[in-house]
């Protein structure tokens, strides 16, 4: 089909609008199975021929048609910026922005962006003037927007190739020993595509490069796995990265071994982040320097304002590296705010700071909460000294 991925699949399902067309085609295979997740068609029989009898088990499916290129026009990993690709064209830059790229790296199974940025004059020249440009005016309007959310022209005539698209994209996650997604603030199992991470060539600088590309601002502590807790979990779970090698705390300066690894899961890599405590993003999902006010929030998750006060407003503001907080109110029920700020979890409720001089960690807080999207916290900080 030419894609590069699958976005989503499901049952049709009876009785659905699929009906119709579904009855002039017979059901052709069943029970497939496809066991890797870097599987080619060719590799997941066997399968059975015939049909299930049940014509609400065929499969709907959408599939992605993204791609990324390195400066030799051969296929990248998207771990350093790399020449994005739609359907065998460019991406023109007209109306991308973050949540584009965090959009895109998703639908190509990454957690999000590292970065992007626009080609310009610069060695990625001879390649992109190969390619026509296929899309232009792309618009993902919130943070947690998914690809099918957003729109774009297929055409771009107002673009030239210094306007083409580059794009990184970090494919790692932390999970517990349970296989649930984990926030990294005690040590979990690094994955990468899914599988695991050697220590060999790992310290503390790779660590940091990770830790910064998954959001945080450095590492916590590393260690490896032994023969400890996890063995259950990596007996099922392939080792795909070796050898890391990291000059600087910058993962697009990494560079690393991937699918051919000589190492037992003995060696895998636990590791934990330091976060930064508070975030403020504007009504888009964009970062905010909190000028304006701004959606609060703590961890990745909106903070509720029982028990906030003007102590709680200052401590945060000082956190963020302002002199005190301008003004706080509630987002409200129909505001600007309220397509993003239903978009987050609500991680923090009950807010407690006593004293004028108050800092972030003299204050305390619940985790967890019974709070309502409309009563999360808007703050705007001032920076004059």
């Amino acid at each position: 089909m030419g894609a590069s991925d699958a976005i989503a699949w499901q049952r049709t399902g009876l009785g659905t609008e699929w009906a119709p067309i579904q009855s002039l085609y017979p059901q052709k295979i069943k029970f497939v199975r496809c066991y890797q997740a870097d599987e080619v068609w060719s590799d997941c029989a066997p399968y059975s021929s015939g049909t299930t009898g049940h014509k609400s088990t065929d499969v709907l499916l959408s599939c992605a048609y993204f791609e990324m290129v390195d400066t030799a026009d051969e296929p990248s990993t998207g771990d350093a910026l790399s020449l994005l690709l739609h359907k065998g064209g460019t991406v023109c830059s007209d109306g991308f922005n973050d949540n584009a790229a965090n959009a895109i790296c998703r639908n190509m199974g990454a957690v999000g962006a590292i970065s992007w940025a626009t080609a310009g004059s610069s060695t990625w020249s001879a390649t992109q003037n190969e390619y026509p440009i296929n899309m232009g005016d792309v618009s993902c309007n919130s943070v947690t927007d998914e690809w099918v959310d957003c729109t774009y022209a297929t055409t771009a005539n107002d673009c030239d190739h210094s306007q083409d698209v580059l794009l990184s994209c970090v494919y790692f996650e932390l999970v517990d020993a349970s296989r649930e997604p984990s926030d990294g603030s005690e040590l979990s199992l690094l994955l990468y595509r899914g599988g695991t991470v050697c220590s060999d060539g790992f310290d503390d600088t790779a660590a940091d490069a990770v830790c910064k590309a998954i959001g945080g601002i450095g590492a916590k502590e590393w260690s490896t796995t032994g023969s400890g807790d996890w063995a259950d979990f990596l007996k099922f779970t392939r080792i795909l990265v070796d050898d890391i090698n990291c000059p600087s705390a910058d993962w697009s300066e990494c560079t690393f071994t991937y699918s051919t690894p000589n190492c037992p899961h003995a060696k895998d890599i636990l590791i934990s982040c330091e976060y930064p405590a508070f975030a403020l993003v504007d009504a888009a999902g964009e970062p905010s320097d909190g000028d304006e006010p701004s959606l609060l929030l703590h961890r990745g998750g909106t903070v509720c304002m029982d028990g906030f006060n003007d102590y709680a407003a200052d401590a945060v503001c000082r956190e963020l590296g302002a002199s005190d907080a301008i003004s706080w109110s509630s987002a409200g029920f129909d505001g600007d705010f309220t397509l993003v700020q239903n978009s987050y979890d609500v991680t923090i409720d009950a807010v407690r700071c006593y004293q004028n001089d108050e800092v972030w960690e003299d204050c305390t807080f619940d985790l967890g909460n019974d709070c309502h999207h409309h009563k999360v916290v808007l703050l705007s900080c001032a920076y004059f000294e």
